[in-house]
């Protein structure tokens, strides 16, 4: 798991950077609860009812948790 911080231009996380395919929408509640999702919070000083955080996954199934996407806001990406 390794945590970063976003740049200048969050956006760019999304389209080309280590968020390229960030979903929602697939998370499931076994999602929420697993030992990978419950490292990503505690790294992340949070927990699932916090409602700053949003947990996602990406297009190769790892689970990734962004905290507010602003400049300078940090994300966790589970397995690197």
């Amino acid at each position: 798991m390794a945590i970063y911080r976003f740049g200048a231009n969050p956006d760019q996380e999304f389209k080309a950077g280590r968020l390229q395919g960030f979903s929602r929408k697939d998370i499931t509640r076994s999602d929420v609860k697993s030992e990978a999702a419950q490292k990503l919070y505690a790294e992340m000083r949070s927990d699932p009812k916090d409602f700053d955080c949003i947990l996602g996954k990406l297009p190769d199934g790892r689970l990734a948790l962004l905290g507010l996407t602003l400049p300078d806001h940090k994300y966790a990406v589970q397995g690197e």
